[in-house]
């Protein structure tokens, strides 16, 4: 096959301002990526900074919650160990009132067996 040098066959050929418009087009294209980029870039910037922003707020949230979580466990621990020891108490007057009711069945029980009148 043979290449002509016609301008008109080979649509590779461009004229000399045909090559400056479309310099002038790709270069407006490259200034418009340009501005698009550092847009970008500072958009990503300020997302950066929210993002810090919202961690650290986060992280001191976290901190406080933990604290009053744990003060609210050392709370209910100190309420389980009064709890244990009024149920101990408990327990210990229960069975001194036991003890005391059956002393005193008994002793109403000897003193109705010691009576004269009783012993009819």
């Amino acid at each position: 096959m043979k290449y002509e040098s016609n301008s008109q066959n080979c649509p590779c050929l461009f004229t000399q301002k045909q090559m400056e418009k479309k310099n002038a087009v790709l270069e407006a294209f490259v200034k418009d990526i340009c501005m698009q980029n550092m847009v970008l870039v500072h958009t990503v910037e300020e997302l950066e900074k929210e993002a810090d922003q919202k961690v650290a707020q986060l992280k001191k949230k976290i901190s406080e919650s933990t604290h009053l979580t744990k003060e609210h466990m050392e709370m209910i621990q100190k309420y389980e160990n009064q709890m244990e020891e009024l149920l101990t108490q408990k327990q210990i007057s229960e069975q001194k009132y036991r003890v005391s009711n059956i002393n005193s069945f008994q002793k109403h029980r000897y003193m109705n067996n010691m009576n004269p009148t009783s012993l009819k």
